[in-house]
C-alpha cells in the first residue's frame, strides 16, 4: 500500500512536475537527506526482493548512476575553478570516460542489470542479446553518448570513432557469450 501510493505519488508527480516545484521550495540541505533516505530505500528493497545470486547484476545496474552522479558534481567543480572546457591528458581522458558512461545512465543501469542477471543465471545467450542492444544502442547514441550534451547521433557524421570502438567491444563480448554458450551447452537453459 504505502510504498505503490508513494510510487505513483513520485511518478505522476516527476511527470506533471509538482515534485520538482516541491523540491524547489525546500532548501538543498533538506533535500540530499531525503534523496540519500530515497535512494537506500531503494536499494535495501532491490536486495530484500531479489535472488542473493542476482546481488552482482545489482552493483552492476547501479555504476552507470554514480557516474552520472559523479559526473554532476564534477562539473559543479569545474566550473566553480573555471576549468570547465580546459581540461587535457588524463584528466581530459577521465573526464570523458566518466561522461560516456553516465551519458544514458537509466536506459544502461537496465540492460546491465538484465545482462548481469542472465550471467549470474548462466542464461549466455539471453545475456548476449542485452550484448546485442548495448552496441546497437551506444552506436547511435541512446546509451553512452559521446555528446558532451547526451545527444542521439548518426556515428558516421561524427568527427569520432569512439560510437564504433564501444559498439564494437559491446559486439566482441557478445560474441564471446554466445560462443560459451554454445559451447558448453548452456543454450539449453535459454
Amino acid at each position: 500500500g504505502y510504498t505503490i501510493a508513494t510510487g505513483l505519488f513520485i511518478g505522476f508527480g516527476g511527470l506533471l512536475g509538482f515534485v520538482s516545484s516541491i523540491v524547489q521550495l525546500l532548501p538543498a540541505a533538506a533535500v540530499a537527506p531525503i534523496l540519500i533516505f530515497v535512494g537506500l530505500e531503494i536499494l535495501a528493497q532491490t536486495f530484500g526482493t531479489c535472488p542473493v545470486s542476482h546481488y552482482p547484476a545489482v552493483g552492476l545496474a547501479i555504476l552507470p548512476s554514480v557516474a552520472d552522479l559523479v559526473l554532476i558534481q564534477w562539473n559543479k567543480l569545474l566550473a566553480g575553478l573555471g576549468a570547465f572546457g580546459k581540461l587535457t591528458g588524463d584528466l581530459a581522458a577521465q573526464y570523458s570516460t566518466v561522461l560516456v558512461l553516465g551519458n544514458g545512465f537509466i536506459l544502461t543501469a537496465m540492460l546491465w542489470g538484465g545482462l548481469g542477471a542472465n550471467l549470474a543465471d548462466r542464461r549466455l545467450v539471453r545475456a548476449s542479446v542485452f550484448i546485442g542492444i548495448c552496441a546497437l544502442f551506444s552506436l547511435f547514441g541512446v546509451i553512452h553518448s559521446v555528446d558532451p550534451n547526451g545527444r542521439l547521433y548518426l556515428p558516421w557524421l561524427l568527427e569520432t570513432d569512439l560510437p564504433y570502438r564501444i559498439a564494437g567491444g559491446y559486439t566482441a563480448f557478445g560474441l564471446l557469450l554466445l560462443l560459451l554458450g554454445f559451447r558448453s551447452g548452456r543454450r539449453v537453459r535459454d
